[in-house]
Formats: structure tokens, C-alpha cells, sequence
């Protein structure tokens, strides 16, 4: 299951479990569609702390969505934090960042709480550095 949560400018993804391939094309959908609406810059958290084993087929999806999705991704993230406390899923992650590295910031912190002040950071600079260009 994959659970979405849009706090203003952070969007929380939450998964739990393992993941059918139409839900996670639907969190790939989603996931664009929430950053091109934002109106300003977007920080990410995803949080697989409950996660399953996220099979091969996804892995590929993800690091295509990523190629696909940078430039989005370089002008709309603030970052992305990685909420991962198995070192199977540590592992899957390095994977799909080896096939694809992400155009934007990011970091894996092992509690939701890091991952919220992280973002929080990301997105403070961010909307400075979009004030400052504006000036």
C-alpha cells in the first residue's frame, strides 16, 4: 500500500508493505503531478520504513520516472528525504540511484522526525534563494 499525504509543500509518501505494480504506477503518476502543481518549491519525504521488497520492474520504473522527471525535479524540489531503517531497502535504494542519480538533493535519514527537520531546511533555502533571485 501507498499512502499520500500533500502538507503544503511537502509531500509525505508513505509505504507500506509491498506494492502492486498498478499502485506504484499510480504513486509515480501522482508524484509528478503533485510537484508541477506546486506553486513554489516542494520537498519530498518517502517513507519506507514499513516497506517490502520493492521487485526489479519498479526499480526500473523509478530510476526512468527520475530520468524523465529531471528537470522538474531540478527546478521545483527542494530535496527528497529517504526514511529507510532495513538494509535491504538501503540496498534497493543505492541501486536505483546507481542506474539513475537524482537531479536534485537528497538525503536517507532513518526516522520520520529527521526527515521532516531535513525538508523543513531544504525547503527554508530554497524559498530564500527564490526571494533573492526575485530581488
Amino acid at each position: 500500500m501507498i499512502r499520500f499525504e500533500v502538507e503544503g509543500p511537502v509531500v509525505v509518501v508513505t509505504f507500506v508493505g509491498e506494492s502492486t505494480d498498478d499502485e506504484f504506477d499510480g504513486y509515480l503518476s501522482r508524484m509528478s503531478g503533485e510537484i508541477e502543481r506546486a506553486s513554489g518549491p516542494v520537498a519530498t519525504i518517502l517513507d519506507g520504513s514499513r516497506a517490502g521488497a520493492t521487485p526489479a520492474k519498479q526499480r526500473e520504473k523509478q530510476a526512468r520516472w527520475l530520468r524523465q522527471n529531471a528537470e522538474l525535479l531540478r527546478r521545483k524540489s527542494a530535496g527528497t528525504a529517504f526514511v529507510i531503517t532495513s538494509p535491504i531497502i538501503r540496498g534497493v535504494l543505492t541501486a536505483i540511484f546507481w542506474i539513475e542519480r537524482p537531479s536534485h538533493e537528497y538525503t536517507i535519514v532513518e526516522t520520520l522526525p529527521e526527515a521532516r527537520r531535513w525538508v523543513n531546511l531544504q525547503l527554508a533555502n530554497a524559498t530564500r534563494e527564490v526571494d533573492a533571485r526575485r530581488r
